[in-house]
């Protein structure tokens, strides 16, 4: 099969939790080089919307059957509120109930297409999953293993006056993941990160005058349920 997605990921420290998310992104790229058909070059996995995209994830924690993965997704009826806050999805990368996670996820198109310029907006996703994650009950075992916030990032360029050249979106998805790497940092300090950045190769697909390179992930993981409740850190300047 063709990849046709390009996986970036910044080097930072490799904690445990680091490394099954690692493994978990990888899986994820296969995944949406499995759905793209190039019969149809203009149709990707990822502009479908948030629901979907943890959908792929999740189908990618069960893909990794040698390490026992599995996943869990909360789908709500549409017009229906849950009675309690609950969650996205639970998954597990291993056995070991340490590489099991509670999970909140977001997504965030960014202004002006660059992911790299949108920094404070992606925080302030990935802080609003945070305070979501803080209000799950301990009650029913909805908290479990460790927590983390997903943020799926679909930037959208357009098409006129001028298309992006190639090199342009090669350093969007090569620079932007370290510039939110280096802002979350800061702003998370407790927290591991992991950033999987996945550009289309050749030309991008395309809708209403606007063109789709890729899908960056951003993954942020707290250590303990505990320390959702510390002050998380500095704002970045």
């Amino acid at each position: 099969m063709k990849n046709t997605h390009k996986l970036y990921l910044p080097k930072n420290p490799q904690h445990p939790e680091q490394k099954k998310w690692i493994q978990l992104l990888e899986k994820f790229a296969e995944m949406l080089d499995e759905y793209y058909d190039p019969r149809d070059p203009d149709d990707v996995a990822y502009w479908y919307g948030e629901q979907c995209l943890t959908g792929l994830l999740a189908s990618a924690a069960w893909s990794l059957r040698s390490r026992k993965g599995w996943a869990l997704v909360e789908i709500l009826e549409t017009g229906k509120k849950r009675k309690e806050r609950q969650v996205d999805m639970w998954l597990g990368i291993d056995k070991d109930k340490k590489a099991s996670f509670t999970v909140e996820a977001k997504s965030h198109p960014p202004t002006g297409g660059d992911p790299g310029k949108s920094v404070q907006s992606i925080s302030t996703e990935i802080m609003a999953a945070l305070e979501q994650l803080k209000k799950i009950p301990k009650k029913n075992n909805y908290r479990w293993g460790l927590p983390a916030a997903v943020c799926y990032i679909v930037p959208a360029l357009p098409t006129s006056p001028r298309r992006a050249p190639p090199s342009e979106i090669d350093r969007m998805f090569s620079e932007s993941p370290l510039n939110i790497l280096g802002d979350l940092t800061k702003r998370f300090p407790r927290a591991r990160i992991v950033i999987g950045s996945f550009r289309f190769r050749g030309k991008p697909p395309k809708d209403k005058g606007w063109c789709y390179p890729g899908i960056i992930v951003v993954v942020v993981i707290w250590t303990t349920w505990r320390s959702l409740n510390i002050p998380q850190g500095r704002q970045a300047n």
